[in-house]
């Protein structure tokens, strides 16, 4: 399938696997390899449903590989983030069949991103989620439309603006998670959601979430075009430049 990303399938459920060690940091070609995998399963009429997790231990995504936001504001960092933001936005609402998120480890930045961007979200009891972006000069932008619709504005507020990192049974008290459940058992799980799924018909499946996805998205879609811009304009700037090379030379940033 491509050399950042494993895929397979078993019986009627694609399983997409990130394999970019050792913490799957996103650059532009691992994100079209996801969205790639993404249409793949989309396009097979014997898939009918979808797991993204990792084959990376302990780690489902750490987000954005911060070298290269370090060279923002070149237009390779803005393809970055229409990728991350829109394009795979897009590859979600197309797919026409449910999608798992399995996260088998901690989850930052764009792998929040991934996750959300999934139907379902599974965690293993161990699993931390959060948006560290603001500790190195950035935004987790995609997250101001996202968040506070899920959890309430003041709770997203505080995770966002904090950066700080929450368990597994936080997230799911929160909603942000579906299900914990204990190491060692994240895909037998997933693959039982999953195959609930399966044996759905696929037309009615389509269908009904075609029209669940409809009905909430309150234009998501345009919201989070804007924030494109945003995130760009804030990475130009010399704090969001000295927070990144700061994180990068694992020195305290000079604000």
């Amino acid at each position: 399938m491509h050399n950042l990303i494993n895929y397979r399938v078993d019986g009627h459920i694609a399983i997409i696997e990130l394999n970019k060690p050792p913490v799957n940091a996103m650059d532009q070609s691992f994100i079209e390899g996801l969205i790639a995998a993404l249409g793949v399963a989309g396009d097979d009429p014997q898939v009918r449903a979808v797991i993204i997790t990792s084959a990376v231990d302990n780690m489902f995504c750490g987000g954005i590989d911060l070298e290269l936001s370090a060279g923002a504001g070149s237009e390779d960092f803005r393809q970055l983030i229409e990728k991350l933001y829109l394009d795979l936005y897009d590859a979600q609402q197309g797919i026409g069949k449910p999608t798992i998120a399995a996260l088998n480890g901690a989850a930052r930045g764009g792998g929040m991103t991934i996750s959300a961007s999934c139907d379902i979200i599974v965690a293993e009891q161990q699993v931390t989620l959060g948006y560290p972006e603001v500790k190195v000069g950035l935004m987790a932008a995609i997250h101001f439309v996202h968040l506070p619709r899920h959890i309430g504005r003041y709770k997203a507020f505080e995770l966002l603006m904090t950066g700080d990192p929450i368990g597994a049974d936080e997230a799911e008290r929160l909603g942000l998670v579906n299900k914990v459940v204990p190491k060692g058992q994240l895909m037998e799980q997933a693959l039982l959601l999953a195959n609930k799924f399966a044996a759905i018909s696929p037309t009615v499946m389509q269908h009904a979430r075609s029209a669940f996805l409809s009905a909430n998205d309150r234009d998501y879609r345009n919201d989070i075009a804007k924030v494109v811009d945003a995130i760009c304009a804030l990475a130009e700037t010399e704090a969001a430049q000295e927070g990144l090379h700061a994180f990068i030379e694992k020195r305290k940033p000079d604000w």
